[in-house]
């Protein structure tokens, strides 16, 4: 008895650790083999830029207005969320009581993708499920559409605290200067659609996660 609840014990924990361990090895597997895009950044709060450990970006896909000018978007939003919908988790891949609907955005390489710093991928066009034979310059991006909220997993960055200060005096001038998204943010796709950040630019610099 004692052997067989040992035996059962020890097979539950090693369970849980491959579970625990699959998520990282997912993220480099893609890191490895996925496809590079490059997704421009909605403006950022000059105020509320990386004061702690992580921040939280939205980029221009993740605007539901501009997901609505794209053909497809009828097929995962058809109707309008109410304004009095209730509150969100941030992470789309936790349970809440609210339905959601994966979708994906097909983006499309800018012609000259080989400047520095690379320019923003366009998205074209919004699938219910993962298209096939898509052409080379294009690939789908797996996003989580939920009561007019969108989320890639793409949101949250973990910044080094070294390289905190200067990353947010570089976007605080960006942004005083042009009054535009201050940079950009290259991600690798993996073949089924699911994205991990892996850098971003602020004019000429590079920075990696």
């Amino acid at each position: 008895m004692m052997r067989s609840l040992k035996t059962r014990f020890w097979l539950i924990l090693a369970f849980q650790t491959l579970l625990l361990l699959a998520i990282p090895a997912q993220a480099v597997y893609t890191h490895l083999t996925g496809r590079s895009i490059v997704l421009q950044t909605a403006p950022v709060d000059p105020y509320n830029l990386f004061q702690g450990y992580s921040v939280t970006l939205n980029y221009d896909i993740s605007d539901a207005r501009n997901l609505q000018k794209l053909p497809g978007w009828d097929a995962i939003a058809p109707q309008t969320p109410s304004q009095n919908s209730e509150p969100l988790n941030t992470n789309p891949f936790l349970p809440n009581r609210s339905s959601s609907q994966a979708f994906y955005v097909i983006l499309q390489a800018p012609p000259d993708a080989a400047t520095q710093p690379p320019k923003p991928w366009t998205a074209v066009a919004i699938a219910p499920t993962h298209p096939a034979n898509l052409p080379p310059n294009q690939i789908a991006l797996r996003g989580v559409y939920r009561q007019g909220q969108i989320f890639y997993g793409l949101e949250t960055y973990f910044i080094p605290e070294e390289q905190r200060d200067e990353i947010n005096q570089q976007i605080q001038q960006l942004q005083t200067e042009t009054g535009s998204p201050p940079f950009v943010v290259e991600a690798k796709v993996g073949a089924g659609g699911k994205a991990i950040p892996f850098s971003f630019w602020l004019k000429q610099q590079r920075y990696q996660f």
